[in-house]
């Protein structure tokens, strides 16, 4: 499995789901988490990241829906979870509902598998982090039960019809 929290989920997704980053004999994780993905470039005027995603992925706005994890989403890449708090960074919970809708898009057309999306409430962006191995362990307890279900089969891509 590979996990991401946050803007290392471009980084995450990148090498699953981009094949100019990813070598085509490459090894694919079992399994994508993306927690807090930050997986779009944009220049809005309300994105507070807006410097970090200039410095990123450039000054040329024209190529960020092509270097974007969130465009890039496949059919055969393997099962994903995202995750997202329910205090989130602005405008995460937009990514992260937008990319899972996304994801599932692509499943539904490509037969490739749906998505586990979870909102985790009372968490902010690192408190849905630093809550492994406390007795608030909201998302340990997901991932635990949906990276059993991944190596069961249970996340596989849907049977054509």
């Amino acid at each position: 499995f590979l996990m991401g929290h946050s803007a290392a989920c471009s980084h995450c997704a990148s090498a699953v789901w981009d094949t100019r980053t990813r070598p085509a004999a490459a090894l694919l994780p079992t399994g994508l988490i993306l927690v807090s993905p930050r997986v779009a470039a944009d220049q809005r005027a309300d994105n507070p990241n807006a410097p970090g995603v200039r410095a990123y992925y450039g000054a040329d706005e024209k190529l960020y829906v092509d270097r974007s994890p969130m465009h890039l989403v496949r059919p055969d890449a393997p099962p994903s979870f995202v995750a997202v708090a329910q205090y989130e960074n602005p405008l995460l919970e937009y990514q992260a509902f937008e990319l899972a809708h996304r994801l599932a898009q692509v499943a539904d057309r490509g037969h490739g598998p749906m998505p586990r999306f979870v909102q985790l409430p009372d968490h902010n962006h690192m408190s849905v982090m630093t809550q492994f191995d406390t007795p608030y362990n909201a998302l340990g307890e997901e991932l635990r039960d949906w990276c059993a279900r991944v190596l069961r089969g249970e996340f596989a891509a849907r049977q054509k019809l």
